[in-house]
């Protein structure tokens, strides 16, 4: 059982060169069109109908609310009741903080200063 010669330094540095050279441009495949990126424009410049109309989302900070289990479950249960999600409980309890101390939460909301 004989074996295998050991691979010299040479040997694998003039592979990596080989494998580093640069291809000549005549053996570049050209793009195929279906595998070409659709542009979102036509050829007129302009974007085909119904094309990015929802609005850019702006990203609002998070905050986190501390309660037990059982406050998120009833929450979630009169949110149900009401077809709506926690969520909307949640921003209407901050409208209620705010308009008790004079202050319009859907103004600040929006980015309005006091």
């Amino acid at each position: 059982m004989s074996k295998k010669p050991r691979r010299k330094l040479g040997d694998v540095a003039s592979g990596i060169r080989e494998m580093a050279a640069p291809t000549p441009v005549s053996a570049v495949e050209p793009i195929h069109e279906a595998t070409r990126p659709r542009e979102n424009v036509d050829a007129s410049g302009v974007r085909p109908r119904g094309f990015n109309l929802r609005k850019e989302r702006v990203e609002k900070p998070h905050q986190s609310v501390y309660a037990h289990p059982v406050v998120f479950r009833e929450l979630r249960k009169i949110a149900a009741a009401e077809g709506v999600k926690p969520q909307e409980l949640y921003r209407e309890g901050l409208r209620e903080v705010f308009r008790r101390r004079g202050m319009d939460f859907d103004a600040l909301d929006r980015g309005e200063e006091i």
